[in-house]
């Protein structure tokens, strides 16, 4: 990358820029502006995202030679969620995105934190790749200046906006009236004023998105809301006539005022096909107290129904915005009204005692039907309702412990990113255990719950979505000991049957705990294995894994060093490794690796030989434990490796069987490894296993299987 022979040069401009100034510029390490054209554009061409930007921010002649090349569209979103984030994102690589993070002053800064602003951080997930520029958030008006910037150099418009204060209203309606997706963030809007000028002056295409604003509680709009898409938190203010009046496509209401009357107006009023024409979904959560006989009397009041005992014909999925599309849940019956022009509309819903206007007394009902009751909870609802009381606790055991319990077989602590997550591996995020969180500054004790954790006592919230637990520290160090607690209390509610897995950083908190496998990621820590540091960074890791477990994974090692794990390492023994070599590093690897499974990238293919492997796995001699191995580069000469180590071929008629193995870890996509359906093997002596070799032209694969089943 040429990003290196820039950051002088940018780190010159933001002082310069911003308030501390300083007297003597760094060295230029390449002249680049002096170069021919063609040379200078072919250069300028080839930069990344945030080195375009950060070159076109270096002076003026450097912006108009960014603004002569013709650039690829690109996705400019300016993101919210803590701090602000200009997203960055080309459509013709959706694995990538770069990011300008805008950070706030930290209350708390880490001990041995080197960061000065700015500074870069690259972080791969899964299948995606992150590029971070980390800047001081010295104000809104720095963030705008800089969205003007990257909007002109690449010709491109925003297409999505999180306004968080009242100033970014009137900036984006002059900058750029018309956008895609908006969302306004709790109490921006102030006034009714303001309401009505972003409604009126700011046309949005797609989604628009408003949380809860600052008016009064007896505040009514009656005006129509003109965009495709509407999201509205605590839309109390919003009346039937401002709905009737518009012409939405999709409608979510949440916190609604409206009455199962005005739903029933709606209703009959989008039968007679004078009003909501568009409408494809609307969605309206009602939290008034209703009786729920009543409140379906009321709805279904002189409407010609039908009612259909299958969702046959009815859609399945519904376009919310972009790629967001719902689907819809299948029910035994649907209730349906048909429009004059044949148009059908479907009418489903579900009605939810909130805790504070109802409480269940479940010890007083029968074993059978607690039983029951706990088996429609989710494994979250359990873990909350346990703290109840010690009888409830003992009670969810005794219903769960040889059913539900029984077959969780993994619950990961993953502290890679930010939330720290506790999940039951490859389940979708609505069935999170837990969250860890930062406390923010303005946040008070009474927006909190309190538990007693093992006798820790924590602050909770619920997911404003999924209702799972959030547990809210005050300091990161926290955190910590929050999972001690935790899990203490996870290997008395669930059993001693769990394997619970630890996913961290290289060198953070890695905790002695019983009954845990540890996962170490070294994803944030890639300049440690570059070759100009030194070479006792091997020596580092090697003297930590050993007073360390042996490890259940390494995740994201790159090594670029000469200097090499000693064969006796536990580096070896890990049970999964993911990491980067160069191709001569290869063999020696293969040669210790004592583990079940490995990926490993090479940057080329030259030089990888893989002969002595094979036939020492053939032999018997190595590798024993070895049954997924999985080598990207760039054009591996497939033909030539597998002759080379001697495969055997079954008939191309016949079909060969699907080889597919359990991961060890939570990571990518699935909880199983990819297939591998191919012709080409070979046979270990020994005890007859043997490997299958996938297809891939930049991969070679190949996974251990018994010969019978083959």
């Amino acid at each position: 990358m040429v990003f290196q022979e820039f950051f002088a040069g940018w780190e010159y401009f933001i002082k310069v820029k911003l308030p501390e100034k300083v007297k003597s510029k760094p060295k230029c390490r390449f002249p680049l502006l002096q170069l021919p054209r063609v040379v200078l554009l072919e250069c300028i061409g080839n930069l990344d995202v945030l080195e375009i930007i950060l070159f076109s921010l270096l002076s003026k002649r450097s912006k108009t030679i960014a603004k002569l090349i013709c650039w690829n569209p690109i996705d400019i979103r300016l993101t919210s969620p803590k701090e602000q984030q200009i997203c960055l994102k080309l459509s013709t690589d959706p694995g990538l995105e770069w990011i300008i993070h805008y950070r706030k002053k930290m209350k708390f800064i880490p001990i041995h934190s080197p960061w000065k602003y700015p500074y870069f951080q690259s972080n791969l997930l899964g299948p995606k790749a992150l590029h971070i520029l980390y800047l001081k958030d010295d104000g809104i008006e720095d963030i705008t200046q800089m969205m003007e910037h990257i909007c002109e150099v690449f010709r491109s418009p925003i297409v999505d906006m999180d306004i968080v204060e009242e100033s970014i209203i009137e900036w984006i309606i002059k900058f750029q009236p018309i956008i895609r997706h908006v969302c306004i963030h709790k109490d921006v809007i102030l006034s009714v004023e303001s309401l009505d000028r972003i409604l009126k002056n700011l046309e949005v295409t797609e989604r628009f998105w408003l949380a809860s604003i600052a008016l009064d509680e007896y505040f009514q709009y009656k005006e129509p809301i003109p965009f495709r898409c509407i999201i509205i938190n605590n839309s109390y203010w919003l009346t039937l006539t401002s709905i009737l009046n518009a012409n939405n496509s999709v409608i979510f209401l949440h916190d609604s005022k409206l009455t199962p009357t005005n739903i029933n107006t709606i209703l009959k009023e989008w039968q007679k096909g004078f009003k909501l024409r568009n409408l494809e979904y609307m969605e309206i959560d009602i939290s008034t107290p209703l009786d729920r006989r009543r409140c379906k009397r009321e709805i279904f009041k002189n409407l010609n129904l039908t009612v259909a005992d299958e969702n046959n014909g009815r859609p399945t999925r519904v376009k919310i915005y972009d790629e967001n599309i719902y689907t819809l849940p299948r029910l035994p019956t649907v209730r349906n009204i048909i429009r004059s022009d044949g148009m059908i509309l479907s009418i489903f819903g579900h009605y939810k005692v909130s805790e504070k206007l109802q409480t269940m007394k479940l010890s007083i009902f029968p074993y059978v039907v607690q039983n029951e009751i706990l088996d429609n909870l989710k494994i979250s609802e359990l873990l909350l309702l346990s703290f109840v009381s010690k009888n409830m606790k003992k009670l969810i055991k005794s219903s769960q412990i040889n059913t539900r319990f029984k077959n969780i077989k993994q619950i990961e602590y993953n502290n890679h990113g930010y939330p720290g997550v506790v999940h039951i591996p490859f389940t979708p995020m609505s069935d999170n255990i837990l969250e860890f969180r930062e406390r923010r500054d303005y946040e008070t004790d009474d927006e909190f719950f309190q538990l007693n954790v093992s006798g820790n006592v924590m602050h909770f919230q619920l997911h404003y979505r999924y209702y799972f637990p959030q547990v809210y520290l005050s300091h990161p160090c926290d955190k910590d000991s929050a999972i001690v607690s935790f899990h203490y209390y996870f290997l008395d509610f669930f059993g001693d049957t769990v394997e619970y897995l630890y996913r961290e950083n290289y060198k953070k908190f890695i905790p002695r705990l019983p009954q845990i496998s540890l996962c170490l990621s070294f994803w944030s820590r890639q300049d440690y294995f570059r070759p100009e540091n030194k070479l006792d960074r091997i020596r580092d890791i090697e003297n930590f894994l050993a007073s360390s477990p042996v490890l259940k994974r390494i995740d994201g090692m790159n090594l670029h060093s000469p200097e090499r794990f000693s064969p006796e390492s536990k580096f070896y023994q890990a049970e999964s490794i993911i990491l980067g070599l160069d191709a001569n590093l290869v063999p020696d690897f293969l040669r210790h690796f004592q583990g079940r499974q490995t990926n490993i990238i090479c940057d080329r293919w030259e030089n990888l030989d893989l002969t002595e492997f094979m036939n020492r796995w053939k032999s018997g001699e190595g590798s024993r434990n070895l049954e997924y191995l999985n080598i990207r580069s760039r054009d591996i000469p497939r033909n030539e490796v597998l002759n080379s180590i001697g495969v055997k071929h079954i008939d191309e008629s016949k079909t060969p069987p699907t080889h597919t193995l359990p991961k060890l870890l939570h990571s990518g996509f699935g909880p199983n490894t990819d297939p591998i359906t191919s012709h080409s093997y070979v046979v270990r002596k020994t005890d007859n296993h043997l490997f299958q070799f996938g297809e891939g032209i930049s991969i070679l694969e190949c996974g251990k299987r018994q010969k019978k089943s083959f």
